[in-house]
């Protein structure tokens, strides 16, 4: 039955709907101005990632182009070279850019200063040092404010929106979020509590879809963010309702 339930994820994976999904059920936000930002500066990309915790993920990856306009550039330099108060007064700013904008100041300067002394200002080396996962993932781990979580879900943005290649794609693990686990849950097939169960779950993945198996997360959290929500679930019209074992 488990095996069924992935094969009806990867049919879904392919679906119109989901080919068709606008940009921002894509993990990015709803102003194109941000989202050009976000495309053509990897400086913008670190910033929504750090933004993108205890908000919601539209309003976080537009804060990198409001933060532009409040400090007038995005100079990596001159913001690793700032003071933690100083960034926490202008993010907390009405309308504030975040619930907690000392803990968001602190680890955009402790980052940047990461980023000008290990990556020699150019951000993007980050991730294009060499075409391994296994790699930009131990650099992201380096950043303030960016843990498995974050790393997993900016390599899968980076080869998913931005065709960056990675030569070993098919090892990027499933980023877990709050919606990913409940709909994995619910199904009865995967225990996401503990380092083991994780861990098999993506050798599962991984089998069953070796070319791209984080790619199966993104179905997941439109899953749980729109049908497999928290009461009231749409089980009648979830596609993987066959499968899933429903245990709500």
């Amino acid at each position: 039955m488990r095996e069924k339930y992935i094969l009806a994820l990867i049919q879904f994976s392919r679906s119109t709907k989901m080919k068709n999904l606008p940009i921002w059920e894509r993990g990015f936000s709803r102003s194109d101005k941000a989202n050009l930002l976000i495309s053509n500066n990897a400086y913008a990309f670190v910033l929504g990632l750090i933004f993108d915790q205890s908000m919601k993920s539209d309003i976080a990856w537009e804060n990198p182009y409001k933060l532009k306009q409040r400090l007038g550039h995005l100079n990596i330099k001159r913001i690793a070279d700032m003071k933690i108060k100083q960034l926490t007064c202008i993010i907390a700013q009405k309308k504030s850019l975040h619930r907690f904008p000392r803990n968001i100041a602190k680890y955009i300067i402790k980052s940047s200063l990461i980023i000008k002394d290990e990556f020699q200002n150019k951000t993007d080396l980050i991730w294009r040092k060499n075409k391994s996962i296994i790699s930009a993932k131990k650099n992201f781990l380096k950043l303030c404010g960016i843990g498995e979580k974050k790393a997993n879900l900016a390599i899968l943005l980076l080869a998913r929106e931005f065709k960056v290649k990675f030569d070993d794609v098919r090892f990027l693990e499933i980023a877990l979020d709050s919606h990913i686990k409940r709909v994995l849950s619910r199904s009865g097939h995967f225990d996401t509590l503990t380092e083991d169960g994780i861990a098999e779950m993506n050798s599962i993945f991984s089998k069953m879809h070796p070319n791209f198996p984080a790619l199966l997360g993104t179905s997941l959290w439109y899953i749980g963010r729109h049908l497999c929500i928290t009461t009231n679930p749409r089980c009648k019209i979830c596609p993987m309702s066959k499968w899933c074992l429903k245990r709500l």
